[in-house]
């Protein structure tokens, strides 16, 4: 199945209409529960680079800053 929108996704995987692929995290509430299976798991996902662009000033906020580093963050988790 092919949709834009996650939430939308996840239901369909939850109504058995098909094979889903979304992030761990979305996911392991639903696969504790058991409402979810892991299938497949010795192809994993292909990784795509991520880039977070802001203005090119010589000052970089302090708010930006700690954005990149919690997203990066979240991502390196993803990737598991």
């Amino acid at each position: 199945m092919l949709v834009d929108n996650s939430d939308i996704l996840l239901s369909c995987g939850l109504a058995g209409l098909g094979i889903i692929q979304a992030t761990f995290n979305a996911l392991a509430p639903h696969i504790a529960s058991g409402a979810l299976e892991e299938i497949l798991t010795q192809y994993p996902s292909v990784s795509k680079p991520v880039s977070v662009l802001y203005p090119d000033r010589h000052y970089l906020s302090p708010k930006v800053r700690v954005f990149i580093d919690w997203f990066s963050e979240v991502l390196t988790m993803q990737n598991r």
